[in-house]
């Protein structure tokens, strides 16, 4: 049974009276989207209020999902919403994302050596425009679909493309210059108006 399937069958129970099995959608998503979260700028505290807060949401509109579309996405819609309308009324500002690494690599050298690398690699993410950064970690880090992004942003499949195609080029040139280029002499996407 693949994910979509089994998010499926578990909103159908829980909107059958089964609430509690809620929990395992909260469980299942609640990684990525604080990791959401916390790669489009917010800190640590904002992030687990605004994923609460947007999990809480979702329980109440469960009825509203169309079930012949992806949960996540729908999921991690809300939550970009959510944060943009917190940001809205706290004018929050962007920090650097902080998210804990899981190696499978047992030795302490590999350990410290990809914990460096995927910091700078975060770091690096943090320096693109607000549009390239959402669209890499919604397409990277959460693995939505085209389609599941321009939903999300509300971008059409052009802007979602150039702007994962900016991204990638601002990332790489970042990476070969160890950080020091300013990206947004590359960036030409246009901001989007809710991020």
């Amino acid at each position: 049974m693949s994910c979509t399937e089994l998010d499926r069958d578990i909103i159908a129970q829980v909107l059958g009276g089964r609430q509690e099995l809620y929990a395992v959608l909260v469980n299942r998503y609640r990684e990525q989207t604080y990791g959401l979260l916390r790669g489009i700028g917010a800190s640590h505290e904002d992030a687990q209020d605004v994923a609460q807060e947007a999990f809480i949401k979702a329980y109440r509109k469960l009825a509203d999902h169309d079930p012949c579309r992806s949960f996540a996405a729908w999921l991690y819609t809300i939550t970009v919403r959510t944060y943009q309308d917190r940001c809205k009324r706290k004018q929050i500002t962007l920090i650097e994302w902080d998210q804990e690494s899981v190696a499978d690599e047992t030795t302490p050298e590999m350990l410290y050596l990809r914990a460096e690398s995927r910091q700078h690699v975060q770091q690096f993410i943090q320096q693109l425009p607000p549009a390239q950064r959402i669209v890499i970690l919604l397409r990277y880090t959460n693995e939505c679909t085209y389609e599941e992004i321009c939903e999300i942003t509300s971008l059409t499949m052009h802007q979602v493309k150039n702007a994962l195609y900016r991204a990638k080029k601002s990332l790489k040139k970042l990476i070969e210059q160890g950080g020091s280029h300013d990206v947004r002499e590359v960036s030409d996407v246009g901001e989007m108006s809710h991020v």
